[in-house]
């Protein structure tokens, strides 16, 4: 009867395992395949660049939003220092300010809205990104 119990657990346990369907995870950042480069009226921009066999990502925006007398805040994140799962980035980048290339660890969310075709994004993380940014672009 012991024998039984077991082995009826044991089919139970791999039915379970077999029906469970795992969720796909995008590696892809989504609003790059709309476009790759996003502005909004403060002068905020996010490029996604692809050249001669390398790949990054620049967020650039204006210390003060708007006002173009103030610095202008650009920070890098190269293809090999990120990942992305479901329009999450997690990795490292560097900023323009520090001639040392220093790299900071960072999480940003994206957020695609495909009806008003546009980005909107947070930063989690060290340097000039620790703070959470939201810019939203079109």
């Amino acid at each position: 009867m012991k024998k039984l119990s077991i082995l009826a657990l044991l089919v139970i346990g791999l039915l379970v395992f077999v029906g469970c369907e795992e969720t796909p995870v995008s590696t892809t950042l989504e609003w790059t395949t709309v476009a790759t480069e996003w502005t909004n009226d403060d002068e905020g921009q996010l490029s996604y660049v692809s050249q001669e066999g390398s790949t990054w990502i620049d967020l650039g925006w204006y210390e003060i939003p708007g006002d173009n007398t103030s610095t202008y805040e650009m920070c890098f994140l190269e293809e090999e220092n990120y990942e992305v799962a479901n329009n999450v980035l997690t990795g490292q980048y560097t900023d323009n300010g520090d001639d040392t290339e220093i790299f900071y660890d960072i999480v940003i969310t994206f957020d695609y809205n495909a009806s008003t075709d546009q980005v909107s994004f947070s930063c989690d993380g060290e340097g000039i990104l620790e703070r959470e940014i939201l810019l939203i672009l079109s």
